[in-house]
């Protein structure tokens, strides 16, 4: 669970010394421990109408299952009075696959296709978002904002990092509808691909803004951005044994 449970009841008492309590189906889950509120209550005057509250911490409970919540209350007398709610817990996507073909190429020239397959939740329509990690500064990179549409074509990339093989990072996030989500990384070889300054200059002129989604302008301009500040790492140290992060940034340096 991402987000708390929230409960609220209103009990009208018409005696004075009513305890009232929550308690949870599962046998397994302390609730005195898990809620972020008490879990019983004591109300000594009468009559009066008391609101009681449960919130319940998000990492309590488990994905896709079903609890009931009971609030029972007892009078001095050991009149009682009960009731009951049902909570059926949400999940993100499962059983899916994500795809990038081809799972080689290089910067800027190949284009790329990335897709989700297979994707089940019953809280439909489904979404998908696609993103790469920048090479440079380990920050996302849109390739596809969020909606139905499984698959983003024609997608240019940046070169990988060199101390890293030239692999890349892709990141698909896949929503329901309730916004869980789950997250999908897999990884693709871009090489890097030898343009002079004038070439990319002549290659960002040929690019038509007017004619692309707004998708495509960002991806484009992402991967100019990313080859015109691309440096050498070939000869950088080992930065993980410096407690460095990888080069990016400055030719053969550790970052930070």
């Amino acid at each position: 669970m991402d987000q708390k449970i929230k409960l609220n009841a209103e009990v009208l008492s018409e005696s004075s010394d009513v305890t009232c309590s929550w308690t949870i189906s599962d046998p397994n889950i302390d609730l005195t421990k898990n809620a972020l509120t008490q879990t019983t209550f004591i109300f000594t005057k009468s009559p009066a109408y008391n609101f009681i509250n449960l919130v319940v911490k998000s990492d309590a409970l488990d994905k896709r299952s079903l609890y009931s919540f009971f609030l029972s209350c007892m009078t001095a007398s050991k009149k009682t009075a009960a009731t009951s709610i049902k909570v059926h817990t949400n999940g993100p996507p499962i059983s899916g696959l994500m795809a990038v073909d081809p799972s080689s190429g290089s910067e800027f020239q190949d284009p790329f296709t990335v897709s989700a397959s297979r994707w089940q939740d019953d809280d439909i329509p489904l979404t998908y978002e696609f993103k790469y990690v920048s090479p440079e500064d380990a920050s996302y990179q849109a390739l596809k904002s969020r909606g139905e549409i499984s698959f983003a074509t024609g997608k240019r990339l940046p070169a990988g990092s060199e101390t890293n093989n030239n692999i890349l990072e892709i990141v698909g996030f896949i929503y329901d509808s309730l916004d869980s989500f789950s997250i999908y990384s897999l990884d693709v070889t871009v090489n890097k691909f030898k343009l002079s300054t004038d070439d990319l200059g002549s290659k960002l002129s040929e690019f038509n803004i007017d004619e692309q989604s707004a998708d495509d302008v960002k991806n484009a301009l992402a991967v100019f951005s990313s080859i015109l500040n691309s440096v050498s790492c070939v000869h950088a140290p080992n930065c993980t044994i410096l407690n460095r992060l990888a080069c990016s940034a400055t030719q053969n340096t550790c970052f930070l």
